[in-house]
């Protein structure tokens, strides 16, 4: 008995695979928001890639909403089509895309990793060559600093030296002492912040699916997006139809570098091979107070380790052929900081910025 309704439920599902496209078509050529948005969703489930120049198509025509209120009609619209690519995996050309960037980012970047997956690796997407320069251009962009961790992850998948370079060119290598008499730890910089809020949309709606691109898996549904150089995940959060569901707000300061510093850092690790030793980006370090001399003995013993280890890393990065054979010269900005309690004397001069010669690797 079980097993005959098993086969019943696979027949109802096999059957209603190819009316569910059908539906969709139908839905998508109404002249109103809430049933195209149906023909989106519809679309979705019936996983027919057919269905995607239609979908594409309704979607170039959607681009004057790319403003539009969020949870409003022509938001949860332009939504669902979204929602049904990605569903689909279609391929979409990055000019019917680009102008929904400001709202609807995580999309655009899944979208951009869309297309059948390889057989070596199921996440591994096969990636268009010709969106680097779009990707590049995005990057110079204020976002969240899981989108453009995720957005580098393509410029790796598709040009590694491209990607590599651009990564160097933002680097900035900091240290910065806190000569102390005292106990002393470092506050957060609070340049990023994720409060709780809720979505819905207007009564009518099919269930409506969001996205946003994470560094780390916050729930067991999560999907690995991309696994190298920084593990990336996106998140798929329906909010059903007719109510609501719980979201995550982001906040973050577009003017400052210290979230996208963190991200080089992550991308540059990678070519880490002494994965033990101390910080070596922008370490923040409380030097005891043993007096002029000794204090600056000390600071310079840091500074020199700090100089080993980046020369040691851009050599790795160049022995592994994604940047070019030569001299490098990269400063070290530091600056130095009075935390004592009680100040006997000044503290030892030190220069705003240390070079540090990186010669290169033999052949």
């Amino acid at each position: 008995m079980r097993l005959a309704l098993l086969l019943a439920g696979f027949g109802i599902m096999w059957a209603q695979a190819p009316q569910s496209g059908e539906q969709a078509r139908a839905l998508l050529q109404s002249n109103l928001l809430r049933e195209r948005a149906w023909g989106a969703w519809y679309a979705g489930a019936s996983r027919n890639p057919a269905l995607g120049a239609l979908l594409i198509e309704r979607l170039r025509e959607a681009q004057s909403f790319r403003n539009s209120p969020r949870d409003g009609a022509e938001y949860a619209y332009a939504q669902s089509l979204f929602d049904a690519l990605i569903q689909l995996g279609v391929a979409v050309p990055t000019s019917v895309m680009m102008p929904f960037e400001d709202s609807r980012r995580s999309e655009i970047l899944i979208l951009m990793n869309a297309g059948p997956a390889s057989d070596s690796d199921l996440y591994r997407r096969h990636i268009e060559p010709n969106r680097e320069n779009v990707l590049l251009e995005m990057r110079k962009h204020p976002m969240r600093e899981d989108e453009w961790a995720a957005l580098n992850d393509l410029l790796f998948a598709i040009d590694a030296k491209t990607a590599m370079q651009k990564a160097l060119e933002d680097m900035r290598f900091t240290h910065e002492f806190c000569v102390t008499d005292q106990q002393t730890i470092r506050a957060d910089d609070g340049s990023v912040g994720a409060g709780a809020g809720t979505r819905h949309f207007p009564k009518g709606f099919p269930p409506i699916a969001l996205y946003q691109i994470r560094t780390y898996p916050i729930h067991p549904g999560d999907t690995l997006f991309i696994d190298s150089p920084i593990a990336t995940y996106f998140a798929r959060i329906v909010v059903p139809a007719d109510g609501e569901a719980k979201w995550l707000e982001y906040e973050f300061h577009a003017g400052s570098t210290s979230s996208r510093q963190r991200t080089i850092e992550r991308l540059l690790a990678i070519f880490d091979n002494q994965r033990q030793r101390s910080e070596i980006f922008h370490p923040w370090t409380a030097v005891e107070w043993e007096g002029r001399e000794a204090t600056a003995v000390k600071i310079a013993t840091l500074l020199d380790n700090q100089a080993a280890s980046i020369r040691a890393l851009v050599q790795e990065i160049e022995r592994r052929g994604l940047i070019p054979t030569s001299e490098m010269t990269i400063p070290i900005k530091m600056s130095v900081r009075d935390c004592r309690s009680k100040v006997s004397e000044p503290l030892p001069p030190t220069a705003p910025v240390r070079d540090v010669i990186v010669p290169p690797v033999p052949r």
